[in-house]
């Protein structure tokens, strides 16, 4: 018999990856939508959260919660939640392979109760030809116990 615990599941990862041919240097950016039922509350990319430049309304200031009392200092303190709760990683390329990657980073105990979509959207810098990536790739890890989901 295995010795098995469970724990919260508290912060995954989203990796996103593709790769590109020879000749087009292009990037592709990952975003994250998060929404309210059909209501879009933020987005956030490579830049951090952008929902101002397309009319969202900046989100509250709330007290962060995770299901129970709050525990640690971080989760005492007021928080803009949705922009503690999502965040943009950063970029990969390995030019040699023709790889290109974007992590997105979600503290699952700091999503706003509101929130109750989140969608993951890879779009091109450059091109308007997505055809030209191959081989998209998605990985959800769990950052916490460092396993690929």
């Amino acid at each position: 018999a295995r010795n098995v615990q469970a724990r919260w599941l508290r912060k995954v990862a989203f990796e996103l990856a593709w790769t590109y041919p020879k000749g087009i240097m292009d990037m592709m950016d990952a975003a994250c939508l998060l929404f309210d039922e059909g209501k879009l509350v933020e987005i956030i990319d490579h830049r951090g959260t952008m929902g101002f430049k397309y009319g969202v309304p900046p989100s509250p200031k709330v007290k962060a919660t995770s299901g129970g009392s709050p525990t640690s200092r971080a989760q005492k303190a007021s928080y803009d939640s949705i922009n503690e709760s999502v965040r943009h990683r950063g970029s990969r390329v390995d030019s040699q392979n023709r790889i290109g990657m974007q992590t997105i980073e979600i503290r699952l105990d700091l999503i706003p109760r509101h929130v109750t979509d989140i969608v993951f959207v890879l779009l091109s810098s450059h091109s308007r030809d997505l055809t030209k990536f191959a081989s998209l790739q998605v990985s959800v890890i769990d950052v916490d116990g460092r396993e690929r989901m």
